[in-house]
């Protein structure tokens, strides 16, 4: 049974100055956890302080967009282990598919990639594994790029990983491939060669047609009477009926918005519904917003621990004491 990673997200971080550490140059950080335990983080090594400076900046930016990776250590095996026993089930339907991918982990993608770290993939490596298992079966390197992709999307999400790698990354061509589609450029350029050549063969034959018949024409032109008929117009009824288009539009329009931002997580109405005053119409998700409660329900706990202290130090006894007016 896979060992199951439970990723603990962050909620808030304090990130320190630049400083040396063992002869080099680095940093720390310390982030506050989902389950209100905190992590220390220490990225060092630098040669130089402008060089650890500018890892800093990139740091900071990774952790507002709330891309830091905490956990580096996990590898590849480990998390595809993980992800095969939990996460695939809720993509797989049937015992074919889940024997399909079993076979992609375990005799592919672990034996080639499983020793490194998650992190340290590369489109450059993901596109190295789908050329070898292409050697093997294109049917199997097809499987395994299914794989990686919503694999690494799974991590990417849960912040194993920064971004998901796998994106964009396609499976190379045999040379037998690459021959086969040069020589159908070359089929269709001979193609549209002989059917351009047809076009303009054709477009000359018509323009000497008619100039044939233009001569013939004007050889046989006689001058005619043309007779024509008229009638006295007048007014009366229209019985036709005319149709038209047209477009509705409303009356009265109502702009509806959130009073925080998020994302939509459930829609209750739908075009064409009518609604009353109260009406609940759609929620959005409530976890960031539970976080900030959380972040604020424990400032307020440690401003009133602070103002206990400083009540004491003055002869207090705590908060529930008789305070003079003038000292709070």
């Amino acid at each position: 049974m896979a060992e199951e990673l439970k990723p603990v997200r962050y909620i808030d971080y304090k990130i320190y100055n630049v400083t040396k550490i063992k002869n080099k140059y680095g940093f720390r950080i310390v982030l506050l956890l989902e389950d209100n335990t905190s992590r220390t983080v220490q990225h060092s090594g630098f040669e130089k302080k402008e060089l650890a400076e500018k890892e800093k900046c990139k740091i900071i930016g990774q952790l507002e967009n709330r891309t830091y990776v905490i956990y580096t250590n996990v590898t590849v095996k480990k998390y595809m282990e993980y992800w095969f026993e939990y996460q695939a089930p809720k993509r797989l339907h049937s015992y074919g598919s889940f024997m399909t991918y079993r076979n992609g982990i375990f005799n592919h993608i672990i034996p080639q990639i499983g020793n490194l770290k998650l992190i340290q993939l590369t489109s450059g490596i993901i596109e190295k594994l789908y050329k070898d298992v292409k050697a093997y079966s294109a049917n199997v390197c097809s499987t395994v790029q299914t794989i990686m992709v919503g694999a690494l999307s799974d991590a990417e999400r849960n912040n194993f990983i920064p971004t998901n790698v796998a994106l964009g990354v396609k499976i190379p061509k045999t040379n037998e491939e690459i021959a086969k589609e040069k020589t159908t450029e070359k089929q269709d350029m001979m193609i549209r060669t002989c059917l351009y050549i047809i076009l303009m063969l054709v477009a000359c034959m018509a323009c000497n047609k008619k100039k044939e018949t233009r001569e013939i024409g004007n050889a046989a032109e006689v001058k005619t009477e043309t007779e024509v008929e008229t009638m006295t117009l007048h007014k009366s009824s229209f019985p036709l009926q005319l149709v038209c288009n047209g477009k509705l539009q409303a009356i009265s329009r109502s702009e509806i918005s959130f009073p925080s931002q998020g994302v939509v997580t459930r829609i209750y109405v739908h075009d064409g519904s009518r609604v009353a005053k109260g009406t609940l119409l759609a929620v959005t998700d409530k976890r960031d917003r539970l976080l900030q409660v959380r972040k604020c329900e424990r400032n307020l706990e440690n401003a009133r621990i602070t103002l206990a202290d400083k009540l004491i130090s003055l002869g207090y006894e705590g908060m529930d004491a008789n305070i003079p007016s003038d000292v709070m």
